[in-house]
């Protein structure tokens, strides 16, 4: 281990050693002296044998050298130890470097002393400590390879020149005479960051030796330790100042939740800690997108406020627009500046920048400039790095006071909603107790009156007054308050004129807070008027103004948006009554002229009923829906007796006339007809009917159709013609036998022409001529036809003796089932 590299309790162990051993040799000298015959290795000469007995005058010039190395290691010991003494104990100070420079002059017994330090660039090397005994000093910078200082660095190894005016690198332009010159490389690692020389005038003579170099190293390497500590110390004592800065403006700019006084503080601490001639804050404007300058200190201060750039315009727009920091020394050289800003100040010129984004919660909110340094030329890097770290806390001060100013805000706007609430609470609750007192009224001019009287005392207004427009004019249906005595009974006034006229032509509210400045604004009463707010709405029924509202107040302004709100709803109401009591009114007026004619009617309908009752014929109504389906509407009570079904059963199903009571053979005519009374023709047919109780009937159906009001009715009259048809049927058949008998020649041809024409026209299958005989008392078929054409001389035996002929009793007989004949046996 080097004795640069050892603790300091190692040096301190090692010189008392040293000091101990001295000691011993001094006795060992004494002991010599006196004829001992041993010599210490100490004592011997590297150069030649043993020392020969009684030599004493070369040991006492051997231990003299000792000593005096001895001494010079002691001194070399006691200076590296005070040295790093200074190292640790004197950090903090400006002139540390200077003094161990001057401690190695010293201690190398040279006039002068210089460290030089490479440049960031590797290209200058910068005197930065200088010891001088003379009045001129040895004080420049030198490039690398320049001069021995230039030298050492390029070689990195130790320099000694006995006469540095002799030597050939020398430099011309020293203002001194330098003589003799040794200077070593001081190194972090292995790597070269400057150069330690300790030199004299030409005056002194003499040369460095061996052991001078490899003190300077050590020197050199202790230098080296101090530059490090140095540095650290500088940069610790700089992270320390900057969180102190950082510290107290934080405290500055958080003393306040006040947005102005937040920023304002800003822009102050920044200037006091960057030394800045100018700081201004600019805010990001979404909306607009753009930026505007809420707060400035320094010189133009007042000029800049409330100033606008687009984003991307001038170096603090492209800072918001990229989020980024900028350093700029001189921004005559930056085609970003905008100068406009400059040329419209007299006294400001902007020279050098640093421009710091503002951002909270991951977005942009605006950006924070510094212009011109005071007491130097230009911004550093520390000085941005420092206002970096400023605008961090700057920025969530800045969003703390945005969000507490909202939060302030919206509780003021909530405690005015909750008053706005409270006092629509209030005024909804005498709308309703005003619409609840109005609506039980349904005497129009009684409800008028109320309305007027509520209004008036529920608000506490001047003077309410009510109109409706009757005959092209407004008239007064109610009044209340202060101008009531001067408003006759039936009063009007034109509809062209005044505020009222106007709301009563255009339908809409006029809301005059100052009536003199309100061209419709008339008086009736002026002697008397001390109106100066007026307030008139219209009062509407189905979208058509049918009177207005008018309120007057004493007081300028006296209407704002809740009475306003509150005094259309009442009018609302007020309409809804309008219009509730005209329909009761007219609901009153067409009951007594409905009680009227339903009394006409009932005794229209008795003289009706007395009509068709004493017609045999049946009567129905029917309608035809949109689909073209028949609706049954009305059927006489002769239904029944017509069709033995009661009326009921055709009230609800009008296809049970032609699906079941017309006869499946006539149908065809029913549909018939059907089809030309929904064409809108009139119709009369006959068909066949199968009455409830299985007999079939022939009528007449006469129908005509109406057209009313998009309406098809049919009114039809159905006529029993079943005797009609039996008498011509009978008269049909009479006249086919006449005919037929007036061909006949005998009996035979005349019986079985009639025979045949009975089946033809009565569409039997079979027919017979039978004879009673009384003598027999038997009855025997003498001629027969179609399927009793083989009963000719067949008897028809009776069950009982003495009713042994067809018509016993004189009367028609009719059997449908011969086969199961109580009476007679049929021949099969």
């Amino acid at each position: 281990m080097s004795d640069y590299n050892k603790p300091k309790a190692q040096l301190i162990e090692e010189l008392a050693l040293l000091r101990q051993r001295v000691v011993e040799l001094e006795g060992l000298v004494e002991t010599f002296s006196v004829g001992a015959t041993f010599v210490p290795a100490e004592l011997r000469s590297n150069h030649s044998p043993d020392v020969p007995t009684g030599t004493t005058d070369s040991l006492h010039q051997k231990i003299e050298q000792i000593e005096q190395t001895l001494a010079r290691r002691v001194e070399e010991m006691t200076a590296l130890y005070d040295i790093s003494l200074n190292i640790t104990g004197e950090l903090g100070k400006d002139d540390l470097l200077q003094n161990i420079v001057e401690q190695a002059a010293k201690l190398l017994g040279t006039g002068m002393g210089q460290i030089h330090l490479l440049d960031p660039d590797q290209q200058r090397l910068e005197l930065i400590a200088s010891y001088s005994s003379l009045e001129n000093k040895y004080d420049v910078n030198v490039s690398v390879g320049e001069g021995v200082t230039g030298q050492i660095v390029v070689t990195g190894q130790p320099m000694v020149i006995a006469n540095y005016e002799k030597w050939p690198g020398r430099l011309e332009r020293l203002a001194v005479k330098v003589g003799r010159i040794m200077g070593v490389p001081l190194k972090r690692g292995h790597k070269i960051i400057g150069v330690l020389k300790v030199f004299d005038g030409p005056e002194k003579q003499g040369t460095f030796d061996a052991e001078d170099v490899r003190l300077l190293n050590m020197l050199a390497a202790q230098i080296a330790i101090a530059l490090e500590n140095s540095q650290l110390y500088r940069k610790m004592q700089s992270r320390v100042e900057e969180l102190a800065t950082l510290n107290s403006v934080s405290q500055a700019i958080n003393s306040t939740l006040d947005l102005q006084e937040t920023l304002t503080c800003i822009t102050d601490q920044i200037a006091l800690q960057l030394d800045a001639a100018a700081v201004s804050v600019a805010l990001y404007d979404p909306d607009h997108n753009e930026i505007w300058f809420a707060a400035a200190s320094g010189q133009g201060s007042d000029f800049v406020l409330d100033k606008r750039l687009a984003i991307g315009q001038g170096i603090m727009g492209w800072v918001v627009q990229h989020s980024q920091s900028v350093l700029i020394p001189d921004v005559s050289q930056d085609k970003r500046f905008y100068e406009e800003f400059d040329k419209q100040q007299d006294d400001f010129s902007t020279k050098s920048i640093l421009c710091v984004p503002l951002q909270a919660r991951g977005q942009t909110i605006g950006v924070v400039a510094a212009l011109n340094r005071i007491h130097n030329n230009a911004f550093n890097e520390d000085d941005l790095q420092l206002l970096n770290l400023i605008a961090a806390p700057a920025a969530a001060a800045i969003d703390n006071s945005r969000l507490y100013e909202q939060s302030q805000q919206k509780i003021k706007e909530l405690q005015s909603a909750e008053i706005e609430l409270a006092q629509r609470a209030r005024q909804l609750e005498l709308i309703n107790h005003i619409g609840r007192q109005i609506a039980s009224e349904l005497e129009l001019e009684l409800l008028l009156d109320r309305a007027a009287r509520l209004v008036q005392q529920s608000f506490d207004y001047h003077h309410v007054a009510l109109f409706l427009v009757e005959e092209g004019r407004l008239k007064l249906k109610a009044v209340a308050g202060s101008y009531q005595a001067y408003f006759p009974t039936g009063h009007t006034q034109p509809i062209d004129a005044g505020i009222n006229g106007w709301v009563a032509r255009n339908g809409e509210k006029l809301v005059a807070n100052d009536v003199t400045q309100e061209s419709n604004y008339t008086s009736l009463i002026r002697e008397h008027t001390v109106t100066q707010s007026e307030l008139c709405l219209p009062i509407k029924v189905l979208e058509q103004t049918v009177g207005v509202m008018d309120i007057q107040s004493p007081a300028l302004n006296a209407f704002n948006d809740n009475d306003i709100i509150a005094m259309e709803a009442l009018a609302n109401q007020v309409a809804v009554a309008v219009q509730n009591a005209r329909w009761y009114q007219q609901a009153r007026q067409e009951i007594i002229e409905r009680k009227q004619i339903e009394q006409s009617l009932r005794e229209s309908e008795e003289r009706f009923r007395q009509v068709i009752t004493s017609i045999s014929d049946h009567i129905y109504v029917s309608e035809v829906g949109p689909d073209g389906e028949r609706i049954n509407f009305y059927h006489s009570p002769n239904i029944e007796i017509l069709t033995g079904y009661p009326p009921t059963r055709f009230a609800s199903d009008w296809h049970f006339w032609p699906s079941t009571l017309i006869h499946p053979d006539d149908r065809f005519r029913a549909a018939a007809q059907a089809s030309k009374l929904s064409q809108g023709q009139n119709s009369e047919v006959e068909y066949r009917l199968k009455r409830a109780d299985g007999a079939v009937i022939w009528v007449r159906d006469s129908a005509r159709v109406e057209f009313k009001d998009d309406r098809t009715t049919i009114f039809g009259v159905v006529a029993d013609i079943t005797e009609r048809k039996q008498r011509e049927r009978e008269l049909e058949i009479i006249v086919a036998i006449a005919d037929a008998l007036r061909t006949a020649a005998s009996r035979t041809d005349v019986v079985l022409v009639a025979l045949d024409k009975l089946l033809d026209l009565l569409q039997m299958e079979g027919a017979a001529l039978a004879i009673f005989d009384p003598a027999s008392k038997q009855t025997v078929i003498e001629y027969a036809r179609g399927v009793w054409a083989g009963l000719p001389e067949k008897y028809i035996l009776s069950r009982h003796q003495e009713q042994a002929y067809l018509f016993a009793d004189g009367h028609l007989y009719v059997n449908n089932d011969v086969q199961n004949d109580p009476e007679l046996t049929w021949p099969v």
